[in-house]
């Protein structure tokens, strides 16, 4: 699920002759606001399926709609924060060609865990 969103709005910087400096820091910060906001997204279909967890409906949450398979949450995951730690370390959002890898994301969830 999260593999999806992340290659669909993956963008490429786009290649010049000549490159400035400004131009590569505008597209990575476009790059990292985007991440950012799937991120969030992310963390929304969580939290509403925490809530929906706690009335006893968790089957009416998109995320158990979207992931039949999905278990019980027990805690938030602050993904946007996580990944910000995860991109400073490893330059997530600079990768031109690649998008982020199962251990990308999975780096992602497990900090999300540590900083909850």
């Amino acid at each position: 699920m999260l593999m999806t969103p992340f290659v669909l709005h993956a963008k490429p910087i786009p290649q010049t002759d000549d490159p400035t400096e400004k131009d590569e820091e505008y597209h990575m910060d476009a790059n990292v606001a985007r991440y950012c906001d799937i991120l969030s997204s992310i963390e929304e279909l969580i939290n509403e399926h925490i809530r929906k967890q706690a009335k006893g409906v968790p089957d009416q949450s998109r995320l158990k709609r979207l992931v039949p398979s999905i278990s019980t949450f027990h805690t938030q995951l602050p993904l946007r924060e996580s990944f910000l730690s995860a991109n400073a370390k490893h330059s997530i959002a600079a990768r031109r060609f690649v998008p982020p890898s199962f251990n990308d994301i999975r780096r992602i969830l497990n900090t999300a865990q540590v900083f909850n």
